[in-house]
């Protein structure tokens, strides 16, 4: 896979996590790669998309911004591939190597040095919640959203409408 000029670290990470993780396929007519295909799932997946038909979709309305640092050699993988893929996936390993990633993501656990004993702290995480604007409803019945925010990293974890 090539490196586009100004790529995104966090993807360059997501395929090597990746690349141990094989599955069967037939090597005479590799139209579509095994990365490729894999970064496409989780950045659907991060829309809150999860479904094959959606993976399809997200490739051709962003397959230009994909292409800065996928190769995509066989075009827009179909939704038929995509299923394909995951069904001989091990799915065991491809979620050691997915947590893999976003431990990554996270960066290393902060070291404090002591005279006596170091210790290691965990990452600050921020739990945050709002009040969305232009929301309707009275007091309580208003939209609101929860957030986990990794200070350290910058990251949003997750967010949850409330």
């Amino acid at each position: 896979m090539r490196a586009a000029s100004g790529e995104p670290l966090s993807f360059i990470h997501l395929l090597n996590a990746f690349a141990s993780v094989s599955i069967p396929r037939n090597r005479s007519k590799p139209r579509d790669l095994l990365g490729d295909i894999r970064v496409v799932a989780v950045c659907t997946a991060l829309c809150g998309q999860i479904a094959f038909t959606d993976m399809e979709d997200f490739t051709w309305d962003d397959e230009h911004w994909l292409r800065m640092f996928l190769e995509l050699p066989g075009g827009v993988p179909s939704c038929d591939t995509f299923n394909r893929v995951f069904q001989a996936m091990d799915t065991h390993r491809s979620e050691a190597a997915f947590r893999s990633w976003t431990a990554g993501l996270c960066g290393p656990a902060v070291e404090v040095p002591a005279d006596t004993l170091s210790v290691a702290l965990p990452r600050h995480l921020a739990i945050d919640g709002k009040v969305l604007c232009g929301t309707k409803g009275e007091g309580t019945n208003r939209a609101a959203a929860l957030n986990v925010w990794n200070v350290y990293e910058g990251l949003v974890f997750g967010q949850l409408q409330t």
